[in-house]
C-alpha cells in the first residue's frame, strides 16, 4: 500500500497529469486486483508523455519527502479503494484520491452532520450554531455506545465553522475539520489553536493535500465537496446567496445528502428585507431544496430520521 501511495504522490508532482487519468489507473488496478504499477509503468499505461529523468527523480524524491513528513507528524494517508477509506466519499463525482488524516478519525456508525455557514455571522447565527451543535453531539443511535455520539463536520474557517467546532469541543463531542490546505500549513494563529484543541478533544483534521501544502483559492471549493461527502446531512446556519458555504450545499445535493437550514422567524416572511447572510437559506427554502430547522426539537427529529435510514459507515 505504501508503494501505491508513493506512486500516486509522485504522479501528483508531475505536470499535466489529469486527475481523471489517475482515477482510471486506480480503477484498472482494482479491477485486476493488482497493486499500482511503478511510476514509469503508470506513465506508459496512461499514455502520458514520458518526463525527462530529472523530473522523474524530483517527483519520486518529493513523494518520499511527503511520506517522511507524514510519519513525523503522525498523519495517516488513506487511499481511495482501500478498506480504511470512507465509503461515503465515493458518492462524490470526484472523490479525493488520497486523504491525509491526523487525530482520532474513528469511522463507526455515529451520525455525521456538517455544520457550515458564513464567515461573517450575526449574533443570532452564532447562538443558533451553538444550540444546534449542542443537540447534535448529544445524539447517538439506539444501541450504540456513548462514545459513538454524532460527529460535527466543518471547515475550520472563521465564523460559523469556528463556532461549530468550539461548541462541539466544549459540549464533550467529536468534531472533524476538513482543510483547504495541508494539515501542517494552517496559517492563522487562531485557527492553528483551534486545530490543536480539536485533536486534544479526540477529533480529527482531514485534507486531500500534503502536510505543508499552502491554501489556494480553488482548494476551498474542493474542500467543500469533502465536507458534503463525509456527512449524512448538511446544516446551513447563515450564508450569503453566493457565499462559500453554498458550494457545500450544492455538492450535498448532487450526492443525495439531505440539506437542512435555519432562518430567523422575523426574516422568513420578509424576503425583500432579508439580511445578506439569510439570503442563501431563504433561497433554499423558497426552492424547496432544504428543510427548515425551526427548533431544537425539530433538529432532534431530523437527526432521528437519519438513524432510521443511515448511510453505511464503511465497507
Amino acid at each position: 500500500m505504501t508503494d501505491d501511495i508513493r506512486t500516486l504522490l509522485a504522479l501528483s508532482q508531475l505536470p499535466r497529469v489529469p486527475r481523471g487519468s489517475v482515477r482510471r489507473l486506480m480503477a484498472w488496478s482494482a479491477a485486476l486486483g493488482n497493486a499500482l504499477p511503478s511510476l514509469l509503468d503508470a506513465i506508459a499505461l496512461l499514455e502520458l508523455q514520458k518526463p525527462l529523468p530529472p523530473a522523474l527523480d524530483h517527483a519520486l524524491t518529493a513523494a518520499d519527502q511527503v511520506l517522511d513528513q507524514c510519519r513525523a507528524l503522525n498523519i495517516t494517508i488513506l487511499q481511495h479503494g482501500s478498506a480504511a477509506y470512507p465509503t461515503p466519499l465515493c458518492r462524490l463525482a470526484h472523490p479525493p484520491v488520497l486523504l491525509f488524516v491526523k487525530g482520532a478519525f474513528a469511522w463507526d456508525h455515529s451520525p455525521r452532520i456538517a455544520v457550515i455557514g458564513t464567515r461573517t455571522p450575526t449574533s443570532w447565527g452564532i447562538r443558533t450554531a451553538r444550540t444546534c451543535v449542542h443537540r447534535i453531539v448529544a445524539f447517538r443511535r439506539a444501541g450504540e455506545p456513548a462514545e459513538a455520539n454524532a460527529v460535527v463536520v466543518s471547515g475550520l474557517a472563521p465564523g460559523i465553522d469556528t463556532a461549530a467546532h468550539e461548541r462541539a469541543i466544549t459540549a464533550g463531542g467529536r468534531t472533524w475539520a476538513v482543510l483547504a490546505m495541508g494539515i501542517d500549513a494552517i496559517a492563522a494563529p487562531s485557527q492553528r489553536g483551534l486545530a490543536a484543541k480539536i485533536l486534544e478533544s479526540g477529533g480529527a483534521l482531514l485534507s486531500e493535500y500534503p502536510p505543508h501544502a499552502p491554501a489556494r483559492k480553488h482548494q476551498f471549493v474542493a474542500r467543500d465537496r469533502i465536507q458534503a461527502g463525509l456527512s449524512e446531512a448538511v446544516l446551513l446556519i447563515e450564508s450569503e446567496l453566493e457565499g462559500g458555504a453554498m458550494h457545500t450545499v450544492r455538492f450535498a445535493q448532487r450526492a443525495g445528502v439531505p440539506v437542512w437550514t435555519t432562518l430567523p422567524r422575523a426574516q422568513a416572511g420578509a424576503r425583500r428585507r432579508l439580511a445578506d447572510v439569510h439570503r442563501g437559506p431563504s433561497e433554499l427554502l423558497r426552492s424547496g431544496t432544504a428543510t427548515r430547522v425551526t427548533s431544537a426539537k425539530a433538529l432532534d427529529r431530523l437527526i432521528r430520521s437519519l438513524a432510521e435510514t443511515p448511510v453505511p459507515a464503511n465497507r
